[in-house]
């Protein structure tokens, strides 16, 4: 069967599966009647205001890349940026994981637009997913470090917890390491795969300008350490927008705010769920890991399940968003690519 049938059968599966623990989670626990009831309560006005909160996952983000490439002298604009990653959100939602997946689309379409080399932009985006990756682990860190010392956590959910920050953040050092340390890790790949006889006469031709990026790479995480230091503290943007959203929740509906331990414990089950989704957008994970911290914090499960509608209805706004731009943008044919490349490195 060919590779994009396994794809769609996957997505469809996954997707199937999402919907359906999303469901039956909400109207196991509090039910759908009444989470949905709270969220109109809310208002749209509310409910735009936490989708702009929420966009600052994208923002945050789309700023530091811009700062990456205006010190690397390309002659980008920040709305192209802007437009580039809320492009790429549709694709993020449902590749492995929410971080990663639609960086040719994005690379084609600055190229595209400003005229640059697409190995140049895509050595600044590798370091800023990069400084993505990073700035969410360190507030991971701080966050679980303030859970422990204030929550009441049982042995077993303080062990599941550090050992998912043990093993998200051992892979993300070791990345790091071979990259910024120019061990050139996907030259090397590409070598080992040509000496196996497997699309030989291709890879020889990619192995110069996969060894001139990762020198583009290796100089942008060594050479420009002011810029970058200036962008890594712009990418917190993205962690803090996800760190306040239940503040903003709660003060919509007019409920005592959390403590900062409560907001902890939300943000690393949250972060946890998003860069290790099982289903596309981490559907019914999501809304059960909301629900079991919920409850573990003293709060009702009805708040729970509101909380994760208004996430979903967050994400179903900038979805169609990132899709009336790939559309009015004339780029519907490279995000098929995009997906269909993702779907391969899948298999």
């Amino acid at each position: 069967m060919p590779i994009l049938n396994w794809k769609k059968i996957y997505l469809t599966i996954s997707l199937i599966i999402g919907i359906a623990l999303f469901f039956i989670i909400i109207e196991s626990f509090g039910g759908l009647k009444k989470s949905f009831s709270a969220v109109s309560e809310a208002g749209w006005i509310s409910i735009l205001i936490f989708a702009a909160l929420f966009s600052l996952t994208l923002i945050g983000p789309a700023i530091s890349w811009y700062m990456l490439m205006r010190s690397e002298k390309m002659p980008v604009k920040l709305l192209t940026v802007l437009k580039a990653n809320f492009m790429g959100f549709p694709i993020n939602f449902i590749t492995p994981s929410l971080f990663l997946g639609s960086e040719p689309l994005k690379v084609y379409y600055i190229s595209h637009v400003h005229k640059i080399p697409k190995r140049k932009i895509l050595a600044t985006i590798i370091v800023s997913k990069f400084q993505e990756l990073g700035a969410v682990l360190l507030t991971m860190v701080i966050a679980l470090g303030i859970a422990l010392w204030k929550l009441n956590i049982n042995e077993r959910q303080e062990t599941l917890l550090v050992i998912s920050m043990v093993i998200i953040g051992s892979i993300f050092l070791l990345a790091l390491y071979t990259f910024a340390g120019h061990l050139k890790p996907i030259a090397k790949i590409v070598y080992l795969i040509s000496k196996l006889g497997i699309a030989k006469k291709k890879l020889s031709k990619l192995e110069s300008r996969i060894d001139d990026m990762e020198k583009m790479i290796h100089y942008t995480f060594t050479k420009n350490k002011m810029s970058l230091f200036k962008s890594q503290l712009v990418m917190f943007i993205s962690p803090a927008g996800v760190f306040i959203r239940p503040l903003i929740f709660f003060i919509m509906i007019k409920q005592p705010t959390l403590s900062i331990a409560a907001l902890s414990v939300i943000y690393l089950v949250t972060n946890i769920i998003n860069i290790l989704p099982l289903t596309p957008g981490g559907l019914g994970f999501l809304e059960g890991g909301m629900l079991g911290i919920f409850t573990l914090i003293g709060l009702k499960e009805t708040q729970a399940n509101t909380f994760s509608i208004l996430i979903r209805t967050s994400d179903i706004i900038l979805i169609a968003l990132g899709i009336w731009l790939i559309i009015h943008l004339g780029l519907k044919a490279v995000a098929k690519r995009t997906v269909k490349l993702n779907g391969k490195k899948k298999k």
